[in-house]
């Protein structure tokens, strides 16, 4: 009862743990301590001894954190020529990590165009200027040893031709 408790924390892809918070039993030597955990990791409590009793451990038990991403086209319909936005937001945010930009075949697999980085804050903004046609896009951060893959709800471009008028010029005037 009342025993100090370290617990200690080893983040994905690291060999060693460390000491992230120290906490008392309860009455009955009971234990608990809540962490909202940002990357998987391994988590670890121990008691050191006393005078009356031997130290010991717990065991490793490992949470895998499952991150959210998302995506959006803005305008998501444009005609040839013009540009759109792929943003979203990644939570939580792992700054500085690269998702994959991927769009749907007509075969129904994903293919990969593109990689947009996440800034500090968890937003990417990719611009397009696409051809003419129906796109199906997603964003997909692969699994690391910080956290398990994520991919965004598939998003769909439509782009036109484009409208014609005295003074056009380009390809489609050609």
């Amino acid at each position: 009862a009342k025993a100090p408790v370290d617990v200690y924390v080893r983040p994905g892809g690291r060999a060693t743990a460390s000491r992230v918070a120290q906490v008392l039993s309860g009455l009955d030597g009971s234990v608990s301590f809540v962490i909202l955990p940002r990357v998987s990791a391994a988590y670890q409590l121990r008691y050191r001894g006393d005078a009356f009793s031997t130290p010991t451990a717990s065991g490793q038990p490992a949470v895998a954190v499952q991150p959210r991403i998302s995506a959006g086209l803005f305008p998501s319909a444009i005609v040839r020529g013009q540009t759109t936005h792929l943003r979203g937001t990644l939570v939580p945010n792992y700054g500085g990590v690269r998702a994959q930009i991927q769009r749907r075949a007509a075969d129904g697999t994903w293919r990969a165009i593109s990689t947009v980085g996440v800034s500090g804050s968890g937003n990417y903004d990719a611009t397009f200027t696409p051809g003419v046609g129906s796109y199906v896009l997603r964003v997909v951060l692969p699994a690391s040893a910080s956290s398990l893959s994520a991919s965004s709800g598939a998003v769909v471009l439509a782009v036109g031709q484009r409208q014609l008028g005295s003074g056009s010029r380009g390809d489609d005037v050609i």
